[in-house]
């Protein structure tokens, strides 16, 4: 088989790396594959197998036209053309999608030139909400429903892809139904239950869906009893971590900061990925470092910490909660999206009511002082060997038309 993969990213961010993973367990299966992607590759992918179609400018320009007249995904019509090109020399038998709404990409030329390829399967991976909404790609924060029927006076249009000016909701919800509804050869792919049920209620309910759970490198991140002296954090301490590639309100940012006004010293927050305009304004209790691509690093300091802290308050099946639970750190998180579906068979951690800040520190000083003891016996079905082995049947059944 030949499997085209498309994203914004490679070997960066959550997506980027999962694209990464698939590509290396792909061509471990004996069968050949691509990646089209923006302009950012952080992978040691060989170059043969990698093809860029949008440049810095580009994307930059993307950005401008979507942020004043909210047409993230709408713009690009150069740079799809590229993609298409690549597509008829590289005649793939699957074309996996994993997420088209990084200013990169015109979903309208692509997805009206695909409906003419039937003898294309299309796998299209919901890494957000995105592909069935007229904006947003969540909208829980808002408590919105309105994608179940027909956006319009978007509640978040100035959340990620954000819309400083107009609000287009209505009208990319309407040509997102008919894109989508006109495609034939395509099947999508849930991280997460969440996302699913989701789907389920959407537009896009008259397509076939399978949930198959993101993956992580269990090679880098396992228990690592590593120095993490330069980074001053405390080890004697009762260390929360929290991890994310872009702190944000949604991630939330805010819960830290409230949470960092009523620990004493017993306590140390430690938070990664922050910019540095945010570490200058950070409370003195919080350490706060800058966002690592690596993981050797990023594993000692999850394994350093007590418990991992993911008080997100938007989120599809998030993989820090993962790496936090493959090197032995329990996890405790809200009960938002497909965040505490990877609690639903294991004693990895807790889920507790949103800023419930006293149910937090109780189950971190019992972690510390072994009151509760994990069973982390069970870490290997996070592994990112299991997750492509599952895309891979998946990639077999529906070129065989099984």
């Amino acid at each position: 088989m030949k499997i085209l993969i498309i994203h914004r990213d490679v070997g960066t961010g959550s997506v980027g790396k999962i694209v990464e993973d698939l590509y290396y367990g792909i061509k471990k299966s004996g069968n050949d594959c691509k990646i089209a992607y923006g302009y950012i590759n952080k992978s040691k992918i060989p170059e043969e197998d990698l093809i860029s179609v949008c440049n810095k400018y580009e994307h930059i320009f993307h950005i401008a036209y979507a942020t004043m007249l909210d047409r993230a995904g709408f713009f690009g019509r150069k740079q799809t053309q590229k993609l298409i090109k690549l597509i008829c020399e590289y005649d793939p038998d699957i074309i996996h999608v994993h997420g088209l709404y990084g200013y990169w990409i015109d979903i309208v030329t692509l997805y009206d030139y695909l409906s003419k390829k039937p003898k294309i399967k299309i796998i299209n991976t919901l890494h957000s909400c995105w592909d069935f909404t007229g904006h947003c790609c969540y909208f829980t924060k808002a408590n919105c429903s309105k994608w179940q029927k027909h956006c319009r006076r978007c509640p978040e249009k100035k959340s990620y892809p954000c819309s400083l000016i107009f609000d287009n909701s209505f009208n990319n919800y309407e040509v997102k139904k008919q894109l989508f509804c006109s495609m034939k050869n395509m099947l999508f792919v849930a991280p997460s239950q969440w996302i699913e049920n989701c789907f389920r209620k959407s537009f896009l309910n008259q397509f076939d869906v399978k949930v198959i759970n993101n993956g992580i490198d269990l090679m880098s991140f396992d228990a690592k009893k590593k120095d993490v002296s330069k980074y001053k954090i405390d080890t004697q301490k009762i260390v929360i971590l929290g991890v994310a590639s872009c702190w944000e309100d949604r991630k939330g940012l805010n819960d830290f900061l409230e949470l960092s006004k009523i620990i004493n010293d017993e306590y140390q927050i430690v938070l990664v990925g922050l910019n540095n305009h945010q570490i200058k304004k950070i409370p003195s209790n919080i350490i706060g470092i800058t966002r690592t691509e690596n993981k050797n690093d990023l594993a000692a300091i999850y394994s350093c910490a007590t418990i991992f802290f993911n008080p997100t308050y938007e989120d599809n099946y998030p993989t820090v909660n993962l790496e936090a639970i493959a090197c032995h750190t329990p996890i405790v998180t809200y009960n938002t999206g497909g965040s505490p579906e990877i609690l639903n068979d294991e004693n990895w951690g807790i889920v507790i009511p949103n800023r419930d800040f006293a149910a937090l520190l109780d189950y971190a000083k019992k972690i510390y002082k072994k009151k509760i003891i994990p069973d982390f016996g069970n870490v290997h079905k996070l592994s990112n060997n299991v997750m492509t082995q599952k895309y891979i049947q998946l990639y077999e059944s529906i070129s065989t038309g099984d």
